[in-house]
């Protein structure tokens, strides 16, 4: 919201922008069977990162994000690895 409000950008470049660091942010991370830096977990965490930011846009709300990030993880530690 502040990135947004500072910005030169609409709040859809402000998206991609803060999606494309939310992936970068992830790219130091080693998971089972990749050392880092971890370009594709990057790539997984940037697509993540539009789901979350598009959640936050239609409700205004972090804890919406939040919730739906508890759920991807929850999803990936339980069912998919």
């Amino acid at each position: 919201n502040k990135f947004e409000q500072s910005s030169f950008l609409n709040k859809y470049g402000s998206w991609i922008i803060t999606s494309i660091l939310f992936g970068l942010w992830h790219v130091p991370t080693a998971t089972p069977g990749f050392s880092a830096p971890n370009w594709n977990y990057g790539l997984l965490a940037t697509i993540s990162g539009f789901v979350y930011g598009l959640v936050w846009m239609r409700t205004r709300k972090i804890t919406a994000s939040a919730f739906v990030h508890a759920g991807v993880i929850f999803i990936w530690n339980f069912y998919l690895k």
